[in-house]
């Protein structure tokens, strides 16, 4: 079996393990460690049964061996919990006709996506996937009683260091919750913080309820224009440093988008574009194809 047929297998099965919820309980996973395994590999064990393999078999051995153990990690609650934005805005509750802000949970034991794809020189494709020991809450605007936009862990994880990385005048392609945005004005390498977002409502939601909590007021700027509009006609103006895109909730709906913007991507400046590795692994498949 090639490697690249059991990255098309790990994604699929992984794909439909990611919607189960927690796959075990504290109390699963300590009688595994009993035998002499780490937490790690102990959740391995359990994932690689969800997604209905077995060790046995030449894809299950290789996803379990090759795969997984590159792949999973138990993460810190302290990651989402003390991050400067969820302190700032996780008391917050808010109710604007069909949308509401409140926070949103991961259980106990329920596998997530905690960062960007990953690569390693075999040419493994590496979802990078966490777990907590405990519940997990994170801000989440509903819209009609479901999740529109999140501050999930693999927001923080892939988002705070873009924000971090950012310098001088920065542009920002899609608000969402404003947690990018939030992170570039803590940064004191940012000058400004200029937000294109073409939905009136995102942004009359952003200012009413999440606006109050945020750093260097001053600093920030919201702008109702369509991305790829601004792109080709006011960005020069503006003399961006630092671009974000984010336009995407999955690499699903994105890569379109992505590729479009990479088109017109203008000179001068330093670009970043949300989950970006797993954009192009997913362009060179549709390729290979």
């Amino acid at each position: 079996m090639t490697i690249s047929e059991c990255n098309r297998i790990l994604l699929e099965r992984l794909s439909c393990a990611l919607q189960m919820g927690p796959l075990c309980t504290e109390e699963t996973l300590l009688e595994l460690t009993d035998l002499g395994i780490s937490r790690e590999e102990a959740m391995a064990a359990v994932l690689l049964s969800a997604m209905g393999l077995d060790e046995e078999t030449e894809p299950g051995k290789e996803i379990y061996r090759g795969y997984l153990p590159q792949m999973l990690a138990e993460c810190a609650p302290e990651d989402v919990e003390e991050d400067a934005y969820v302190r700032a805005v996780g008391s917050l509750s808010f109710c604007q006709g069909r949308h509401a802000l409140t926070m949103d949970l991961l259980e106990p034991m329920q596998l997530f996506v905690r960062n960007d794809f990953e690569m390693d020189r075999a040419g493994r494709v590496l979802p990078q996937i966490g777990f907590f020991s405990r519940e997990v809450r994170f801000p989440v605007l509903l819209e009609n009683g479901l999740s529109w936009m999140s501050c999930e862990p693999n927001e923080i994880a892939t988002l705070r260091p873009l924000a971090q990385q950012a310098y001088g005048n920065v542009v920002m392609m899609g608000l969402g919750l404003g947690y990018y945005a939030y992170h570039a004005l803590l940064n004191p390498e940012v000058r400004s913080v200029t937000v294109v977002e073409r939905d009136a409502e995102t942004i009359a939601l952003f200012q009413k309820a999440l606006l109050p909590c945020f750093p260097r007021h001053e600093a920030l700027t919201i702008i109702q224009d369509d991305a790829f509009s601004f792109a080709r006609s006011e960005l020069k103006k503006r003399k961006a440093d630092t671009v974000l895109v984010d336009l995407w909730k999955s690499a699903g709906d994105g890569l379109e988008l992505y590729t479009e913007m990479k088109k017109i991507e203008p000179e001068g400046a330093n670009w970043q574009y949300w989950i970006e590795k797993t954009m192009q692994y997913y362009l060179k498949e549709r390729e290979r194809w």
